[in-house]
This record gives structure tokens, C-alpha cells and sequence, in this order.
């Protein structure tokens, strides 16, 4: 049987959080030299080194990244265990960790309808948007519970468990021309676009950052038109935000874009050439999460298909 202490594991946690020794120990409150025998004490007690020091900063080795999952969930059960027989409150520790690229989060996530309160009385979703790239390597570092993101070859293989949510397409937008042109006998207007997609007429572009998983997704299809570059963010919102006070043209999944399409608010753009398709998955680590975690992400794989394109 392991002999590991408490203090060991939020020893780790501590260190795979901040990646420095250093500031992991002043945190801990611990001398270094002290901080370091602890760190050494886990890794000859679970077997292996869970730490790569030839690195600045230091950071998790592939078992030190496995690890982090269960150190988390350990840590997690324990505090539960220890408030429910002392009859506290259970909801701070039982506290799932999301994160999900900004439109999924928006967009995506409350489509699951949780019924935390009426169903999951002892889960609290923490949730946080961010760049999917950077949401993919949160669940890379063990760092969060579940991810929500788009098709990653890397997170379909071991050691991660992954559900698909559905597929989206990308379509190139422009809002409406100021005037429409109404053809003679026909009740409702022939919508006109503000902007052409053209391979010659030079035309704005709002676009996602080259360096965001949306722009390298786009990329290839935009670089077929005369597009110029008038702004750039990974922000899928803000460059709907842009593209909807009539700035230029841009990319936008059409799950954050179905009202605005049933209000004429914006209109499609050359559908048949410049639509990009895309995936959406849910992903986990195969190590077992803590008991919420593991009940959020049941209900999340309970639906088979949670968005399909329009």
C-alpha cells in the first residue's frame, strides 16, 4: 500500500500550478530545501518521476500529468468526505472545472440544460472561456475536468476519453445592404449583401487570429478571395460584433449566428465554396474523476448529438 501524505499532493498541485519551486514553496509556506523532499518523497512513493527539472520552467511529465488528474480528484474527495462528517456544506468541493473556447461556452454549453438545481444539487460548474487552444492544454496539464472544444486528433487517442457534441458549419457573412431590391410582384424584399466575396473586388475582412484555432480552420478557404485584413482577434464574438456594425465580412460558426440569419440580420456569403465544416467534441482524462465530475460528464455524453448544422 502507497504511503502518501495529504501535504504531498497539494505539494504537487501547488507546484504543477505555479511550475517554479520556488514560489511553489513560499506558497506552501515551506522552506525550499523542505518543499523539495516532499516532492522527491511522491515521486519514490508513486514510482516515477512526475516532474521534468530540465526544463524552464520546470513542468509535468506525461505520468505527472496523469497524476494531476488523480491528485485533484483525491484532494477533492477527501475535503467532501471530511465536511459531510462534520455535516458543512459540500458545495464548494464539489466544484467541476470546464473550459471551453469562448462561442462554446456561450453558444453551446447551455444547450446541456444541467438542471443543477433540481438534479445535481451537490455540483457547481466553474466554467471558463478561453482560446480553444489554450483550453486544449489545460486538459493536456491535467488542470480542469473536462474540456469543450472542436476536433483534435491529439485528444481522441489515449489517454483521454472524448464525446462528440455535434458539427458546425463556418460561413463567411456580410450584414445587409442598406437598400433592398424589390422585385415586382413579390411580397418580401430580395436581400443584397453590403459586401461581395469576390476573387478580384477587394473586400474587408474581420478576421480570427492567424494563430487561433478559427483562423488556421478558415484560412486556406479566405486566402482564395480578394480579402483585406481590417481587424484580427480569436474572439468569435467580437469579430461577430464587427462584422454585425457592417465592418467587413468574416467567418462565424452558425451556431452563434441562428438569429441573426432568421432576423436578415446577416446573410451568407458564396455557401456552396466558402462554407468550412468543422466538429465539436467534449474531452476528459481516462482517469476516473472526482464523483461530480464524473456525473457532469454522464450527462454530457447522455446526448448523442447536441448541435447539428441548419
Amino acid at each position: 500500500m502507497l504511503n502518501i501524505e495529504t501535504k504531498w499532493l497539494l505539494d504537487f498541485l501547488k507546484l504543477a500550478e505555479l511550475r517554479n519551486f520556488s514560489k511553489a514553496a513560499i506558497e506552501r509556506n515551506v522552506t525550499q530545501s523542505a518543499f523539495s523532499r516532499r516532492i522527491q518523497a511522491l515521486e519514490n512513493a508513486v514510482g516515477c518521476q512526475l516532474f521534468n527539472r530540465d526544463k524552464t520552467p520546470i513542468g509535468l511529465t506525461q505520468s505527472g500529468k496523469e497524476f494531476r488528474t488523480s491528485a485533484r480528484s483525491l484532494i477533492i474527495q477527501l475535503e467532501y468526505e471530511l465536511e459531510r462528517l462534520n455535516d458543512l456544506s459540500i458545495l464548494g468541493n464539489q466544484k467541476v472545472s470546464i473550459v471551453a473556447g469562448h462561442s462554446i461556452a456561450t453558444d453551446i454549453l447551455p444547450l446541456f440544460k444541467f438542471n443543477l438545481f433540481a438534479e445535481e444539487q451537490e455540483v457547481i460548474l466553474d466554467v471558463r472561456a478561453i482560446d480553444v487552444d489554450d483550453a486544449v492544454k489545460m486538459l493536456e496539464e491535467s488542470a480542469c475536468d473536462i474540456v469543450l472544444s472542436y476536433k483534435n486528433p491529439q485528444l481522441l487517442t489515449e489517454p483521454y476519453l472524448a464525446h462528440k457534441l455535434g458539427e458546425s458549419k463556418n460561413y463567411c457573412v456580410s450584414v445587409l445592404s442598406d437598400t433592398f431590391v424589390i422585385k415586382t410582384n413579390q411580397s418580401t424584399p430580395n436581400l443584397e449583401p453590403k459586401y461581395q466575396l469576390s476573387e478580384a473586388i477587394i473586400t474587408p475582412f474581420i478576421m480570427h487570429s492567424t494563430s487561433s484555432y478559427m483562423g488556421r480552420l478558415t484560412r486556406q478557404t479566405s486566402s482564395r478571395y480578394a480579402l483585406k485584413p481590417i481587424f484580427s482577434s480569436s474572439m468569435t464574438d467580437l469579430v461577430k460584433a464587427l462584422v454585425l456594425q457592417g465592418e467587413g465580412v468574416g467567418w462565424l460558426p452558425d451556431y452563434t449566428i441562428i438569429d441573426e440569419l432568421k432576423q436578415n440580420k446577416l446573410i451568407i456569403l458564396n455557401p456552396d465554396e466558402a462554407t468550412v465544416n468543422t466538429e465539436l467534441y467534449a474531452y476528459r482524462s481516462k482517469t476516473k474523476l472526482h464523483p461530480a465530475g464524473e456525473r457532469v460528464w454522464k450527462r454530457i455524453c447522455e446526448h448523442q448529438t447536441i448541435f447539428s448544422p441548419q
